[in-house]
């Protein structure tokens, strides 16, 4: 009797080898298109976020430049012939984005500084239940990404979207860093530098002065 459940077990080992070679192209297949659509709705997500149909962005001459740059803190003390000139020998460039875009996205790097030249931008915050917090509101001559940037690899805290149709110069950090070739612009670009480690300064006195009426006792 033992010897006769001998080969119905070998029937039904071969019975299970040939369900498993019959359903592994399934399975492979089957998550090759599980991966496609995963990867496909990652990239609309990102897609969304970046409002890349909405945006235009082109490296512009700063002599050709035609709209005024507005007063803010980051040319403070610079004459706007000046500044122009200086601005655009850090190889900046100019984008243009629609209502509800997002020009900076939370948990990501940044290496670029944003100067707000049209329109407005807000930096929210989400909280761990989901829950929304307005943290900065900027128009015209508006800075950002400038503390980020000097950051040791930190990824943005917040999201920074446009509130409206809003036009941002992006200056890269490094650029800014290093400065124009131009000796001419030697005296404009450390005073640029000196408004840069000025704001950075006032932001943190700014969070400080938040925290301290976290502290306060109710």
């Amino acid at each position: 009797p033992q010897a006769d459940k001998r080969p119905a077990k070998r029937a039904k080992t071969s019975s299970k080898l040939h369900v498993f070679f019959i359903l592994s192209p399934f399975s492979v297949l089957f998550s090759s298109v599980l991966l496609v659509k995963t990867g496909l709705l990652y990239y609309n997500k990102r897609k969304k976020h970046c409002c890349h149909g909405n945006t235009c962005e082109r490296n512009i001459n700063m002599t050709t430049f035609t709209s005024p740059l507005p007063a803010g803190p980051l040319t403070a003390g610079l004459e706007p012939e000046e500044a122009r000139r200086l601005l655009g020998a850090l190889h900046p460039s100019q984008v243009r984005y629609g209502k509800g875009c997002t020009l900076l996205l939370a948990g990501y790097e940044n290496h670029r500084i944003g100067l707000v030249l049209e329109g407005s931008i807000e930096a929210v915050k989400t909280g761990p239940a989901g829950e929304q917090f307005l943290m900065a509101h900027m128009g015209p001559g508006g800075v950002f990404g400038d503390v980020l940037c000097g950051s040791s690899g930190y990824k943005s805290p917040v999201t920074v979207t446009a509130k409206a149709d809003v036009t941002v110069l992006w200056l890269p950090y490094d650029a800014v860093l290093a400065g124009p070739g131009d000796p001419a612009l030697k005296a404009a670009h450390t005073q640029l530098l000196r408004n840069l480690v000025g704001m950075m300064a006032d932001k943190y006195f700014a969070l400080d002065g938040r925290l301290d009426l976290l502290l306060v006792k109710s």
